[in-house]
């Protein structure tokens, strides 16, 4: 399957095609540059394009990738939440005394910090976010601020859980995580089933 084929199965949302060009970006091949280059051009600017799939599907690395060599902002809101607690900035604050409390940081408050960002002028010409949405509630809060950050792709990165498993251990015996191992592989690999995955049809949906 050529580039020009690709591109015109996704139209199509040919789900082999999508397989197709996650290989090729994989295996940082040329050709992909191309084709997401057209997928980039038609999407015009001041947009976001979301990543999602399992934990240990590269979603961070690709991000990185593509943020750099399509001249998007690449914005990771796990990074963007400690950088607002670590500068004491209202937001911050607000963030550090529910975090203290061992409370999770709810979606309004996330958007609120990701409208901040958005609106930095390296994110005029498009925005790549790593890690969120990873809920249904999320996705619908990004709707809220559509009319001014709209959600124009969203790419999926999928792995059989037995490649995950040993990417993910790999991991951590490099990094030396103690949260790498089977068990809690298992449960982040359920819960991203349960709570991210329904985010796939979402955007499908959508058209998206």
């Amino acid at each position: 399957m050529n580039g020009k084929e690709i591109i015109e199965k996704l139209k199509k949302k040919d789900i082999r095609a999508v397989a197709r060009l996650l290989t090729l970006i994989e295996n940082e091949d040329k050709e992909a540059e191309i084709i997401l280059k057209k997928i980039w051009k038609a999407t015009g600017n001041s947009y976001i394009i979301g990543i999602t799939g399992p934990p240990g599907a590269g979603k961070g690395t690709q991000a990185l990738r593509i943020a750099s060599e399509f001249n998007l902002a690449h914005i990771s809101t796990g990074d963007m939440l400690r950088e607002h607690v670590k500068e004491l900035t209202d937001l911050g604050k607000v963030a550090k005394s529910l975090l203290d409390e061992g409370k999770l940081v709810p979606d309004d408050l996330v958007i609120k910090m990701l409208i901040e960002r958005l609106s930095q002028e390296d994110c005029l010409g498009g925005s790549i976010l790593d890690g969120f949405p990873r809920t249904l509630p999320q996705a619908e809060s990004l709707e809220k601020i559509s009319n001014k950050f709209p959600v124009r792709k969203v790419l999926v990165f999928e792995a059989d859980k037995e490649e995950l498993t040993k990417r993910i251990l790999l991991r951590g015996e490099v990094s030396g995580r103690s949260d790498d191992t089977e068990d809690s592989i298992r449960v982040r690999l359920e819960v991203y089933q349960k709570d991210t995955e329904p985010l796939i049809n979402f955007y499908e949906n959508k058209g998206i």
